[in-house]
């Protein structure tokens, strides 16, 4: 199985689980497309996440997915920017799109999952989530302004721990996916998540302590802020980040006109009409 990336910056990841079912994952700030070569037949391809790094059982969500059948038997596969897919070729898998006959036809699959207990949003005044409110919306980008650890399970023990993120300067934040929610015996609320970092899949604590929004939200007070980031940051023409204008040196000041949201993150649009990326390890308010 061999894949590329749409983009320089974007990442993809391929773990294959089984002989029947490989999980494609697409990370940082643009879609992966990958390519599966000698996979065989492609039943179904699911958007959605397994529910411990070491289940077997995957729980849908919400999301599309655009895939192909080539001409030479292989297919292309576009994942959407941090986001996960099982792509199986399991025979009693039913497929829902029909996509094993024409090889020049694209298909686009959907899942929904029980919104009552992985809701897309925060809980309501009346609580039908179960989910207080700061709770960070599903499919939303944090991170971790103090030290952490990710576990198996929503029941942290140490003996569960997968991965150490110690507590970094607010550049070099680890950021992660929020991908569902879980509760501890304890009753303790937990994001599951997926690293940007390194990938792996467990669970976090969903305290605000901890955790916060990776991307600015809401606008400054003053309409300005500062690009922190040591390498800087690029300008460009639209929200999606594409056609470079210019670039800021680490220091800039800079006055924003709005904040734009785009897919799972979010843009600052620039007084000369030009957009930047909002996110906290990059900018900050002045």
């Amino acid at each position: 199985m061999t894949y590329h990336t749409d983009t320089n910056k974007s990442m993809g990841i391929a773990i294959q689980r089984d002989q029947d079912d490989i999980v494609l994952a697409s990370t940082l700030d643009s879609d992966a497309t990958f390519t599966l070569k000698n996979f065989g037949k492609v039943t179904s391809v699911n958007y959605g996440q397994y529910q411990t790094p070491q289940s077997n059982k995957w729980i849908s969500t919400d999301g599309n997915v655009t895939y192909k059948k080539n001409t030479d038997g292989s297919y292309t596969i576009t994942v959407p920017k941090y986001s996960v897919v099982n792509v199986s070729k399991k025979t009693q898998t039913p497929s829902n799109n029909n996509n094993g006959g024409n090889s020049d036809n694209s298909t686009t699959t959907s899942d929904t999952t029980n919104n009552n207990w992985n809701p897309s949003s925060p809980s309501t005044s009346n609580g039908s989530t179960g989910l207080p409110n700061y709770a960070k919306k599903t499919h939303t980008v944090v991170y971790a302004t103090k030290g952490l650890y990710m576990y198996k399970s929503a029941n942290f023990k140490k003996s569960q721990r997968i991965a150490k993120f110690p507590q970094a300067k607010r550049t070099n934040r680890p950021k992660f996916l929020v991908l569902g929610y879980a509760r501890a015996n304890n009753g303790a609320l937990r994001y599951k998540v997926r690293s940007l970092k390194n990938g792996k899949v467990g669970y976090i604590t969903a305290s605000s302590k901890y955790v916060s929004n990776a991307y600015y939200q809401t606008m400054p007070k003053n309409k300005h802020i500062s690009v922190i980031s040591k390498k800087g940051i690029n300008a460009y023409t639209s929200a999606s980040l594409k056609h470079k204008t210019a670039h800021y040196k680490k220091g800039t000041r800079l006055t924003v006109k709005r904040v734009v949201k785009y897919k799972l993150t979010t843009r600052y649009q620039l007084t000369n009409g030009h957009y930047i990326s909002a996110s906290k390890t990059m900018v900050i308010h002045k």
